[in-house]
């Protein structure tokens, strides 16, 4: 498969997680495999306050930066 094409089929795959959330972290790993990533963000903003989805490769700082950052 061509990098264009397996771009072309991770953006279905992200549009597929965003109507099946337990698709998510699959979709998540494959992203930061293409891209050599080792961890990632996703923030979104719902009736004026900000939720953030974190991956799974972020480790051990992943839970302070959601205790410092995320404050209800």
């Amino acid at each position: 498969m061509s990098l264009a094409d397996d771009v072309i089929d991770l953006f279905g795959q992200i549009y597929e997680a965003g109507v099946e959330p337990r698709l998510w972290d699959d979709t998540l790993l494959r992203l930061g495999q293409r891209f050599g990533a080792n961890g990632g963000i996703l923030a979104t903003t719902v009736d004026g306050s900000n939720q953030l989805s974190f991956s799974s490769e972020f480790g051990e700082w992943q839970a302070r930066y959601y205790q410092e950052f995320h404050k209800p």
